[in-house]
Parts: C-alpha cells; sequence; structure tokens
C-alpha cells in the first residue's frame, strides 16, 4: 500500500518536524529535556520498528544546524526535496556493532512518518535486521559498495505518493 503526503515547502515541513529535534533548534533546550531521536511519535517508532537498528549513533545531516558530518557509510542525510515535491528528513542511524540504516522522515498530511527504503539501503533484509545484530561477521568496506544512494531516494520517491495540498 502506497504512503502518502502532501507537498508542501522545506520550510513548513522544518516548523513540523522542527519540535521533534528541538536539542537542534530550540535555544531553550536545557539537560532535562528529551532529545532526538526519543522524542519521535509513537506512529514513526512503529514506521521504524520495522527494520532491527539502534540510534546510539545518527545523523540528521543539515537539521543540525551544527553538523559537520556528511552522514554515515555513504548514506544520503538531511532535509532533500524528492522529485514528486515532496520534503523528506533523511536519517542516518546505527549501533556500534552494526551497519547504518538510511530512513526517511517525512509529513503524511496529518502528522510525521517514517518509512525505510528497501532499495539502495543496505540491512538484513530476511532478517528486517541492521547487519551486526546476529552473528554474522559484517565487513563494512564490502557492505558500504552496496550504498546506492540514487536507489535509496528513489525508492523513498516511488512509495510515497503525492496528495492534494494542504
Amino acid at each position: 500500500m502506497a504512503r502518502k503526503a502532501p507537498i508542501i515547502t522545506l520550510d513548513e515541513f522544518k516548523t513540523k518536524i522542527g519540535k521533534y529535534i528541538k536539542s537542534y533548534n530550540d535555544p531553550t533546550y536545557g539537560d532535562d529535556d528529551e532529545e532526538f531521536p526519543y522524542t519521535l511519535p509513537e506512529k514513526v517508532n512503529s514506521d521504524l520498528a520495522k527494520i532491527e537498528f539502534d540510534f546510539e549513533n545518527y545523523s540528521v545531516g543539515d537539521a543540525n544546524p551544527n553538523y559537520t558530518d556528511k552522514g554515515y557509510s555513504g548514506y544520503p542525510c538531511g532535509y532533500k526535496i524528492l522529485p514528486s515535491g515532496i520534503p523528506v528528513l533523511l536519517v542516518n542511524a546505527g549501533g556500534d556493532w552494526e551497519f547504518p540504516i538510511c530512513f526517511a522522515l517525512y509529513y503524511d498530511g496529518k502528522g510525521l512518518r517514517g518509512y525505510i527504503p528497501t532499495e539502495g539501503n543496505v540491512f538484513d533484509k530476511k532478517n528486517k535486521s541492521a547487519y551486526g545484530n546476529s552473528d554474522e561477521e559484517i565487513y563494512e568496506d564490502d557492505l558500504q559498495k552496496l550504498v546506492n544512494p540514487e536507489a535509496i531516494l528513489a525508492d523513498i520517491n516511488s512509495r510515497i505518493e503525492v496528495i492534494a495540498k494542504l
């Protein structure tokens, strides 16, 4: 079943996602505040639970105004506008023992959602798990050669259909 999202401006999307990445965007952020990714809505957590991975290390690219990295393992990250016109935030995440995955956060017209693309993303599709979560040895150099940013973006673009603007 296709997912659906309205075309909104990148600024509108940043406003909608901003409260979930509060630690980066809110100057009033304090030590007692929860931070991304623990602020994500339950629906996003449910969407992302389809693949077993950890948030120990993550990159949101240019969604972090202090960012200096460009993501992990050659994955795309940060704000992007899909060819369809839908804005997304691409996130890379994985534990120290895992090869990271890439996923998209987007606004579906009601709230924030998450989508983990299959194409171009490197994870154990049979076990629905990041490589490194089972007894197999992982060879990051070999896995990194399988990362395909163009396929990831094409997968997301084909899976999330445009609905009328809000």
